[in-house]
């Protein structure tokens, strides 16, 4: 039988999500993970767990996103302001997470890690895109 985390994900937020009971959730929590270790899938409960992050953020319109950048820009407001805006406009989530990473090997700019794409604000991009104009002349 073939493990996909996503399933088990999917069917404990199904069980989950209209909890109000905080003893019938915490059995309910109980009962999953037993059921994933009587199946010897609790190796994977790593994978199980952030399947279900995803499952909740998609159902709340929380969009998570990742910037590197060679310098922490996670106190610049305004640079923070138009990646949400940016990305509300192309993924229509109400809400933005970031996470930041820094990559001392970027000279300028920053990459922009979401949805499974990458968009490349670094100064090495834009001086690509300036060569390619370049030749085109």
């Amino acid at each position: 039988m073939r493990f996909f985390a996503s399933l088990y994900a999917q069917a404990f937020y199904d069980v989950i999500k209209d909890e109000k009971d905080i003893k019938c959730f915490n059995q309910k929590c109980q009962n999953f993970i037993h059921l994933i270790n009587s199946r010897h899938h609790f190796k994977n409960i790593y994978k199980i767990v952030n399947s279900l992050i995803d499952i909740i953020n998609k159902e709340q319109k929380i969009f998570c996103a990742s910037i590197t950048s060679a310098f922490d820009i996670s106190q610049n407001k305004p640079l923070l302001s138009q990646i949400t805006n940016f990305l509300k406009k192309q993924y229509n989530f109400d809400q933005i997470q970031f996470t930041f990473k820094r990559n001392p090997n970027l000279i300028s700019g920053f990459l922009v890690h979401a949805n499974d794409e990458v968009i490349n604000f670094s100064l090495k991009k834009q001086i690509i895109n300036l060569e390619k104009s370049l030749k085109e002349i």
